[in-house]
């Protein structure tokens, strides 16, 4: 059952070390097909069309989607804050740099980017104006942004509370629940999210300094969606394309 958070100041991310051998199962594995048939190849058809020199992933978790990009980029470099996540990301993707930070550790880096993703990170941060900014710091002139979130209106019905008496589609909410995948219904972690309205993503965006290009909601091709044993009747996620304007 999910949760309004009332005190989201004192949330952790604790749960992302605790599934993080899980979570390296299910994307190498490929029972994750949300994530390997769906988001991360949307992703990387948009970073195919930029050809970026380099590329920073942040949020990077077990480094699945920056061994694609490693794949389309010469350089790429994964961040994540989960000290057990970049453990197994450098194991599994022995070529590439990895690194364990936050986004307040990044906008201090010397090095800039051509293009930065964030793959379901900005739904996980509590302050996303700060976030969002790190993400402009480290990019270059007219450098790209790249990011995923659940859809403001499609997740809250996944999850099931887009019904209930504490929820408002309008505001900022954080909730607590179960984290599982649809193949493996039985294994499952508590874990945080934010809802935001998507118009709280774009004026993040807006006043970071970024021009949004594109906004996109990807869906499971006809073949794909027979891998899923429900039907995707909506939009689950939006992809968002920004650009950096100085």
């Amino acid at each position: 059952m999910f949760r309004k958070v009332p005190h989201p100041e004192l949330l952790t991310d604790s749960h992302w070390e605790l599934m993080a051998e899980t979570r390296a199962r299910q994307l190498y594995g490929g029972s994750d097909i949300t994530q390997t048939h769906v988001l991360c190849p949307a992703l990387c058809d948009v970073a195919e069309k930029v050809r970026p020199d380099n590329v920073m992933d942040f949020g990077c978790g077990v480094g699945y989607l920056t061994g694609l990009l490693a794949q389309i980029s010469p350089r790429v470099k994964g961040v994540d804050k989960s000290a057990t996540s970049i453990h197994l990301a450098r194991n599994l993707n022995t070529n590439i740099e990895f690194s364990i930070g936050d986004f307040e550790d990044i906008s201090h880096l010397q090095e800039q980017f051509e293009l930065v993703t964030c793959n379901l990170v900005l739904n996980n941060v509590i302050n996303l104006h700060r976030a969002v900014s790190a993400m402009h710091a480290i990019l270059r002139s007219r450098g790209r942004f790249l990011f995923s979130i659940p859809h403001p209106s499609g997740w809250p019905r996944v999850c099931g509370y887009e019904d209930a008496a504490w929820f408002d589609w309008s505001k900022e909410t954080f909730v607590t629940g179960p984290f599982k995948i649809a193949s493996e219904p039985t294994i499952t972690f508590e874990g945080w999210h934010a809802h935001r309205p998507l118009n709280m993503y774009i004026e993040s965006v807006v006043k970071s300094g970024f021009l949004v290009e594109d906004v996109f909601e990807p869906m499971p091709t006809s073949a794909i969606a027979e891998l899923f044993s429900y039907r995707w009747s909506f939009p689950r996620y939006i992809i968002v394309q920004c650009r950096k304007l100085t």
